[in-house]
């Protein structure tokens, strides 16, 4: 199994620099750019399977892509969505990571009201991926998939790849916009072992 992963493009809540957790969101005019390049780069690729965030951004993305796709259904899963700040959602970022400290707590497990946690993050980016270990890695076939989802979720979805390899997780959130992501996967018995093969990589951007 192929994973194909990337963010969505520039949003005007990036530009503002805000929490803009489990808003919809919208593309600026350079995010829409940024999307039709990547639909450039990606037209070439076969997916078998197409998955993405049901938040605005990631959807508005995917429509610069898909196009080059029809032959491929959507699913659009919650479970891709970026973490909710919950009431702290429109403040300016870093002010999760402010209170987290303030109440001496690990900015990774630290839930704002009515938010999550990044680890809650995490959570449903293993329960994600073991579903699709169990649909797509087989014998007689090397199924690839696209996932378009955001900047956290990747984070957390590369600490599930850490925690397989036995390794702590990070905290990094340092995906760009419409950056490309591809990791292999197979099986050795019932263990998943991943590899990676192409990490938070933008070269399609170099039209811009």
């Amino acid at each position: 199994m192929e994973l194909y992963i990337t963010r969505h493009g520039q949003t005007v809540g990036n530009v503002e620099r805000i929490l803009q957790g489990q808003q919809g969101g919208e593309l600026t005019e350079l995010g829409v750019h940024q999307a039709q390049l990547l639909g450039e780069r990606l037209k070439s690729v076969h997916f078998d399977a197409i998955f993405c965030s049901d938040l605005n951004r990631c959807q508005q993305t995917l429509g610069q892509i898909i196009p080059f796709h029809n032959y491929a259904s959507p699913v659009f899963d919650e479970r891709l969505r970026e973490k909710s700040a919950g009431t702290l959602e429109g403040q300016p970022l870093g002010t999760t990571d402010a209170l987290a400290k303030k109440n001496g707590i690990n900015p990774r497990e630290y839930r704002p009201d009515r938010g999550e946690s990044w680890t809650d993050v995490q959570s449903r980016a293993r329960n994600f991926l073991m579903e699709l270990a169990s649909r797509f890695i087989q014998p007689n076939g090397n199924f690839r998939i696209l996932i378009v989802s955001h900047g956290g979720w990747i984070m957390e979805f590369i600490n599930v790849i850490r925690e397989i390899k036995g390794q702590t997780p990070v905290y990094a959130n340092k995906s760009k916009n419409t950056a490309v992501y591809v990791y292999r996967f197979k099986k050795n018995g019932n263990k998943l072992s991943p590899s990676m093969v192409i990490e938070n990589d933008t070269k399609h951007l170099s039209k811009l």
